[in-house]
């Protein structure tokens, strides 16, 4: 448990030192968590497909997805479930939204009751 630390030091053929640090935050129960949600395509038209990835997968896993304008009002939400595989969810664009910017909060529940949400900005062309 604890915060650790991986300093690696290279030279390249100059013989010129580059250096980098990372940080890796260590717990015995981690909770779950979302990382690298993207939409593609962004900007979109009529569907992208929302692709994340988890820090642990314990069977099938229930998602909700729910947009929202940028003065934060609800536009529209969907929900089901991603069976097996690399995270990635087919979004077909509601036809009563115009186009803009909008807030994607994606929220993942998995079959141990575990919670995450993550959130994107998502921009729609009509």
């Amino acid at each position: 448990n604890g915060i650790h630390t991986i300093s690696i030091k290279a030279w390249d053929n100059m013989n010129n030192p580059s250096s980098m640090e990372i940080r890796i935050a260590a717990t015995s129960d981690p909770g779950l968590s979302i990382y690298s949600l993207r939409a593609w395509p962004n900007p979109c038209s009529r569907s992208a497909d929302i692709d994340f990835a988890l820090n642990s997968q314990d069977g099938p896993l229930q998602y909700t997805i729910a947009l929202s304008s940028i003065a934060g009002q609800q536009a529209w939400t969907a929900s089901g479930t991603i069976e097996s595989g690399a995270p990635r969810i087919h979004l077909d664009w509601p036809e009563h939204l115009s186009s803009g910017p909008y807030a994607l909060r994606l929220t993942i529940t998995d079959s141990s009751g575990r919670t995450a949400q993550s959130s994107i900005r998502l921009i729609h062309i009509k």
